[in-house]
């Protein structure tokens, strides 16, 4: 059985960029039925400062402010395509995935949700640069980027 699934896989390989890709999407992400937010989006790019920062009362501009530099900073690399390739023993990673941090829309499906997604290197074009901030049930939304610079 293993060297049957081992051919079969291979033979993805040659007609996909990624033969785990689809499915891992697929499987771990659209199709779940419930919210993704609280369920299956953990984080993201930015630094996890309660492990040397813990949480208190009147901090949360502060720490807020931090987080968002970070993921800009990181943001910016991508754009700007800077970013180091990620190893494993050696190994390039595929990073792609990276760039749905930024930019991306989950459409609800009835079985199957799908994805929408709006980020861009420089290399490719324009990309949104808006962030959008709620508090106390009001939203704000501004351009993260001034003059070509965060």
């Amino acid at each position: 059985a293993l060297p049957i699934l081992h051919r079969k896989l291979l033979e993805r390989a040659k007609t996909k960029r990624n033969w785990l890709e689809e499915w891992w999407l697929n499987t771990a992400y659209l199709d779940v039925r419930m919210p993704s937010q609280i369920n299956v989006n953990f984080g993201g790019p930015a630094p996890y400062l309660e492990h040397y920062w813990p949480a208190k009362e009147g901090t949360q501009l502060e720490r807020g402010s931090i987080a968002v530099w970070h993921t800009l900073q990181f943001w910016d690399m991508l754009r700007k395509e800077r970013l180091a390739v990620h190893k494993a023993r050696n190994a390039p990673l595929d990073m792609d995935q990276f760039r749905m941090l930024f930019s991306t829309c989950k459409i609800p499906g009835i079985t199957r949700d799908s994805l929408i997604n709006y980020f861009r290197t420089e290399r490719e074009g324009d990309s949104p640069s808006h962030l959008v901030l709620m508090c106390r049930g009001r939203v704000f939304t501004f351009d993260a980027v001034h003059e070509g610079a965060i």
